[in-house]
């Protein structure tokens, strides 16, 4: 059982690499909508035989590589992150 969840996070961490090596822009003063990033995620997951999971899934995905989850004006975000 231990052995399945740690197999199942790594992969999941491996997706979420290849997602953010392809479909996204690290840059220090970017700010991007969670919504917006995860319907990215979400199809690029699904177009690549990944589970996209949910939205909580994702946002703990993101903060392990490092990112930040901010609020502006009316909506949750990430720091250091942009759509490419």
């Amino acid at each position: 059982m231990v052995r399945e969840a740690t197999d199942e996070y790594l992969a999941s961490e491996d997706a979420i690499g290849r997602w953010l090596e392809e479909c996204c822009v690290r840059d220090p003063s970017a700010w991007t909508g969670t919504t917006d990033l995860f319907g990215s995620w979400k199809s690029w997951a699904e177009n690549n035989g990944e589970f996209p999971g949910s939205v909580k899934r994702f946002v703990r995905m993101l903060e392990v590589q490092g990112f930040r989850q901010m609020r502006r004006s009316h909506a949750r975000g990430f720091t250091g992150l942009k759509r490419a």
